[in-house]
């Protein structure tokens, strides 16, 4: 019987086998667009964390001791930055992205804008403005790239969190913590740099800036375990505004852009908590308590990440649940499963997540949440376009079979 004689005899088997060779097309078609709600790619190692800033999605990936690249996505074409380095960091914020690789005794920081410097000594801390970055070493020192110049600070103890604000121009405030429990503020005002500094009895896990640097929250670690709310507006500015005590620490702060809301994420004993205050009086607005632990990574990245304007809100735990939250109502928009994730990342309404499940590859998972249609578009079509393909090819071998 000749094929055109099998195709007329069996029609419902080519409809399945033209189905699914479109089906595996379209797949193919969608893991090419950038920020397409499908879009997943396994990596070849450990991969995190993830950042996501104009447009591209960065994600940092560990293939050996000296074996570090860069995947970075955008629209339907992929970078490599190779780094042979003893150890890269990547961080992202404010619609930005950085890196510093260490490697032969020399830091090299590079901003995703193109700027770049190159120091001596190892980077411990990695921080990032819309066109500044700075990097913390272990001497101590804080080299800040802004205005396209480099500015040396002498810290005087480990630096272990920095932050730079929300201004869009090339001096933005910015803030680093100490182990020690200080904190050093800056912002450029209409002459000269304004500088302050506080103290708090607890080392210094994350910062954040809000309004222009008005707004300055500190989540610590040890004797106080708080989140401390400064104005520095405030002739009073050594004195918080308030503190919110928590159990375990307050390892990750984020502020919204609009300077209402303050997020602090605590570590309970086996899961996350996020908790929602209002920035005027520290009233508790909301909580949410994560299905399990939740990752906390290196410069205050990890399984929690919140949106510019604070009405999103995503954690993710490391046994499986991804939760997207209303940032203002606390409510839950959607909850999807997503195992191994370590770093969450926002870019307006899309967010990225990556990770790595025990012996399974690393992964990079882009997602879109929409204020129209807040539920993750997840994908629940994540089957690899070559399984469909595959079935396709046996649907025309059965075809071929009846034929015969």
């Amino acid at each position: 019987m000749s094929l055109s004689d099998r195709v007329r005899a069996h029609p419902r088997a080519v409809a399945l086998a033209v189905a699914a060779l479109l089906v595996a097309n379209s797949l193919l078609l969608a893991s090419d667009r950038g920020h397409d709600p499908t879009l997943e790619r396994t990596l070849p190692g450990d991969a995190q964390p993830v950042v996501a800033a104009a447009g591209k999605v960065a994600t940092l990936v560990r293939q050996g001791a000296f074996d570090h690249f860069v995947l970075v996505a955008a629209g339907a074409t992929s970078d490599v930055d190779r780094f042979p380095a003893d150890s890269v960091m990547l961080a992202g914020a404010h619609g930005a992205y950085a890196i510093v690789a260490y490697a032969d005794g020399a830091s090299r920081a590079v901003h995703s804008l193109g700027r770049e410097f190159v120091t001596e000594g190892r980077a411990r801390g990695l921080a990032v403005g819309a066109q500044a970055a700075a990097v913390a070493f272990d001497d101590g020192r804080v080299v800040l790239l802004r205005d396209g110049n480099t500015t040396v600070v002498n810290a005087g103890a480990t630096v272990t969190a920095m932050a730079f604000g929300d201004e869009p121009g090339p001096r933005p405030a910015f803030a680093y913590g100490t182990d020690r429990g200080r904190i050093e503020f800056w912002r450029a005002g209409s002459a000269n740099e304004e500088r302050r500094s506080v103290r708090v009895d607890a080392t210094i896990m994350h910062l954040a800036l809000a309004q222009g640097g008005r707004w300055l929250l500190a989540g610590t670690l040890g004797a106080d375990n708080a989140a401390h709310l400064f104005d520095l507006d405030d002739p009073a500015f050594g004195t918080p505004r308030w503190q919110h005590r928590t159990a375990h620490g307050a390892t990750l702060v984020f502020l919204s852009r609009d300077g209402e809301r303050a997020f602090v994420f605590t570590e309970t004993p086996g899961r996350g908590l996020v908790q929602v205050l209002a920035v005027d009086d520290g009233a508790l607005r909301w909580s949410h308590a994560a299905s399990g632990t939740v990752a906390r990574l290196e410069n205050g990245q990890g399984g929690v990440a919140v949106n510019a304007d604070g009405t999103r809100v995503a954690v993710v735990s490391l046994s499986g649940d991804l939760v997207v939250l209303d940032g203002i109502s606390g409510s839950e928009l959607s909850r999807t499963a997503l195992r191994g994730a370590t770093s969450l990342a926002f870019d307006g309404a899309v967010l990225a997540a990556n990770g790595r499940w025990f012996g399974d590859p690393g992964y990079v998972r882009v997602l879109t949440v929409s204020d129209k249609e807040p539920l993750l578009r997840n994908a629940a079509l994540t089957v690899p376009a070559a399984n469909v393909t595959i079935l396709a090819m046996l649907a025309l071998y059965l075809l071929g079979r009846k034929g015969s």
